[in-house]
């Protein structure tokens, strides 16, 4: 057995890598927070409303041109900020009421976990930065206007800046009205996630290329388990992010081979073996030393994040068609609604090439077998769920068949078509068990056989 040896420090590309995963992540996180844009709204007026008093001050003479929106004296202005400032904090407090109600209702009727879908509009946070910024503006020229003495010049172009910025805020509060209530319905909310599950199939599946490099020429050896070292989880939580070309380069530089047996999405448990690592009889390193070294390249957090994770958004539409069909809501059309969205992504998710999870090292040697999710994956995990959901309610079911045949023309892998026959020939066992209930359940089986028939064989090219 060969001597342990100390890893190969990390190139500064796969520490870039690794760096741009994570600041991904960290935008990701930024995004759904409620805070950052308002707060950069606020520190833009505070610098354009001191900038602006500044420029008054230094160059009197430009600054000053004809103002029709005021030409009092300080006085007067001190004491219609005062009222404007307290006008302002009362807008913002109302805005945000009426966003924790809207969030209120998305977490009720959609999900909890929607609230970082509806948190993440950029708008809404447009809107509240306005009313936030028009208070730092207020207060900021409250500060200017009490530190004047009598005899020096009243900023009238200063004071006109935050009177308009107050008057726009008049329509901003209507925008925001209008906005927010469109926000809180469910055709925007699915439509939003649908859009976030589109940006996340075209960044994953294109991005990430260099996975089907390697020709699907078999499965990894037989004996992983045999002759090589576990590779284990060093801390619980979900798995963000994996980074694949640096676990290969470690593993050419190793002369070694490794199996990923989860993904990104996957939650693991400190200590649990996700994979294998194996050195070769040539290889110099130690596997469990490798093994180790390669555990620093998965990223860990407490929370899924779209990273790699293809079923982030996945599992966001499901959870709304699942809560619309539960007794509790009742809604088909929110559920029907949800199954024409995903059935769009479904079908520019086939048009696409996904990685096989077999990742060759600079010399075309296969260094890298690792799980992936694939589209066959998705169309079981997203329709069974909803079959499930909409067993006793035949219109659900009837569009789920219809949607389902129309994919069949999308869908040329074997496997993608296996998975949707099979959701096919379970709707109809479903339906089954009440079919004394249904009246259009000649129209039902119609379809399905249409459905099943176009299934058969193989699909385009």
């Amino acid at each position: 057995m060969s001597s342990p040896s100390k890893s190969a420090p990390q190139s500064p590309f796969s520490l870039g890598r690794q760096l741009l995963a994570r600041l991904f992540n960290y935008l990701m996180a930024l995004q759904a927070n409620l805070w950052l844009v308002p707060a950069l709204y606020c520190l833009a007026f505070f610098v354009i409303t001191a900038g602006l008093y500044s420029a008054e001050m230094a160059y009197p003479k430009i600054m000053h041109a004809p103002i029709t929106l005021f030409q009092g004296e300080a006085a007067d202005a001190k004491t219609i900020v005062a009222t404007l400032l307290s006008a302002m904090i009362t807008m913002a407090t109302l805005s945000i009421s009426i966003t924790i109600v809207v969030l209120s209702l998305a977490a009720s009727q959609l999900g909890p976990r929607l609230i970082k879908s509806v948190m993440s509009d950029r708008r809404t946070k447009d809107f509240i930065g306005m009313f936030f910024g028009a208070i730092v503006a207020c207060f900021v020229l409250t500060v200017i206007l009490h530190s004047r003495q009598p005899d020096q010049p009243v900023p009238q172009t200063t004071i006109a800046f935050v009177f308009l910025v107050v008057f726009v805020n008049l329509f901003v509060l209507l925008g925001f009205v209008h906005h927010i209530a469109q926000s809180s319905m469910a055709d925007s909310v699915i439509y939003r996630v649908s859009r976030e599950l589109n940006q996340t199939i075209d960044r994953l599946v294109e991005n990430d290329s260099a996975a089907n490099d390697a020709e699907e020429t078999g499965g990894p050896p037989a004996d992983f388990e045999e002759s090589g070292a576990p590779l284990a989880l060093r801390k619980s939580g979900y798995i963000q992010h994996i980074d694949y070309k640096t676990v290969v380069e470690k593993a050419a530089a190793a002369d070694a081979l490794v199996r990923m047996d989860v993904s990104a999405g996957y939650y693991g448990i400190a200590g649990e073996r996700i994979g294998w690592v194996r050195i070769s009889q040539s290889g110099e390193s130690d596997a469990g030393t490798l093994a180790e070294d390669i555990a620093g390249d998965v990223t860990v957090d407490t929370t899924r994040t779209p990273t790699q994770d293809l079923e982030y958004s996945v599992r966001h539409l499901v959870e709304i068609a699942v809560r619309a069909l539960s007794p509790g809501i009742n809604d088909s059309y929110t559920a029907i609604q949800v199954i024409d969205q995903f059935s769009a992504s479904l079908s520019a998710l086939f048009r696409k090439t996904v990685p096989n999870g077999r990742y060759s090292d600079a010399d075309g040697d296969v260094r890298l077998w690792a799980a992936t999710t694939g589209a066959a994956d998705i169309v079981f995990n997203a329709f069974d769920r909803i079959r499930l959901a909409c067993c006793g309610k035949p219109d659900v079911a009837a569009h789920l068949l219809a949607k389902i045949k129309v994919l069949s023309s999308f869908a040329p892998a074997d496997d993608v078509r296996s998975a949707l026959r099979d959701q096919v020939e379970a709707i109809m066992r479903d339906m089954a068990c009440c079919d004394a209930t249904i009246v259009d359940r000649e129209e039902i089986k119609s379809l399905a056989d249409e459905t099943l028939k176009s299934l058969q064989g193989k699909g385009p090219e």
